[in-house]
């Protein structure tokens, strides 16, 4: 993890290269307190970073981009010590049934995740709302439809023009559509635009993500859409395609699941969960191997 100075009073600790579990936190200082967006995945990591950063953590507004527990296992821990923690409306029962680290799909070590227990408390965001920092201004905005997640939303700071896009935004990693809709994952990326942002900030992968990287992600999406139009598809042979035409992304076993979804939506028909996530383990040959408190990660 290393952290970026995007902007003055604006920075990103980043976990790179992105992959699984491996987000972005970011936070804006003003006058007046601080914003952060989402947290990290264990407590230790947590920990690390709210010591790195030398933030109070009862001067914090913590903003969740939306339920999945990379972005929101921390928030728990710093609720504890006085932050306040804001998620999309959609997103606070999802936050609070956690916390989810689904030990059937992941391999981690005993006693990474740490205290991951979610706050209890969260102030629902459900519809654009302005943080005043004193000399600065945070907008938080809900995406308008189900995108990544039924409960996206995303951060802007006013000063610096910097566009916190939470998992709307993969870069250089294969984005994930399991809870997500791929129609409205293209619209949420045209809304993005309505911004101007001089600079935006992904969810995963190096920050700041230029136009090229959403450029990749329409043309990732109109292809999952385009390909699994006919009734009966070959599921194997779309994910190699995939795995060819995006070979530089990590994380190429969820490329099954995003070809059911779209398949899914072409159809108008549910999505099997099960198969989806089962074809997912095919791909990665089994249970993903996490280890996220490596040496690296921890010093920051």
């Amino acid at each position: 993890m290393h952290i970026e100075r995007m902007a003055p009073g604006v920075s990103v600790a980043a976990r790179l290269p992105g992959g699984w579990f491996r987000n972005n936190t970011g936070w804006v200082t003003g006058s007046s307190g601080t914003v952060m967006v989402d947290t990290a995945a264990t407590e230790h990591l947590t920990r690390r970073l709210i010591d790195q950063i030398g933030i109070d953590s009862a001067e914090l507004r913590i903003v969740l981009t939306h339920a999945h527990g990379d972005h929101v296992n921390g928030a728990g821990l710093l609720a504890r010590r006085g932050a306040s923690v804001y998620a999309a409306e959609a997103a606070c029962a999802d936050v609070r049934a956690g916390p989810h680290t689904f030990p059937s799909v992941f391999d981690a070590p005993d006693g990474m995740w740490g205290a991951i227990d979610p706050p209890e408390r969260i102030e629902p965001v459900s519809e654009r709302t302005m943080f005043d920092l004193g000399d600065r201004r945070v907008m938080v905005v809900p995406v308008p439809e189900t995108a990544h997640t039924p409960g996206d939303l995303v951060v802007y700071d006013d000063v610096s023009g910097t566009l916190f896009a939470g998992d709307l935004v993969f870069s250089g990693v294969t984005p994930f559509a399991l809870q997500g809709r791929i129609t409205g994952w293209l619209r949420a990326l045209d809304w993005l635009d309505s911004f101007d942002a001089a600079r935006v900030v992904p969810g995963h992968g190096p920050v700041p993500a230029d136009a090229a990287v959403l450029t990749g992600m329409r043309e990732y999406f109109h292809w999952l859409l385009e390909v699994t139009t006919e009734e009966t598809c070959d599921f194997g042979a779309l994910t190699e395609r995939a795995r060819q035409r995006w070979a530089g992304w990590h994380d190429q076993e969820r490329h099954p699941v995003n070809l059911r979804v779209a398949y899914s939506e072409n159809h108008g028909t549910d999505l099997d969960l099960a198969e989806g996530i089962g074809a997912m383990l095919h791909a990665a040959g089994g249970p993903i191997r996490l280890d996220l408190n490596t040496a690296g990660d921890a010093a920051l």
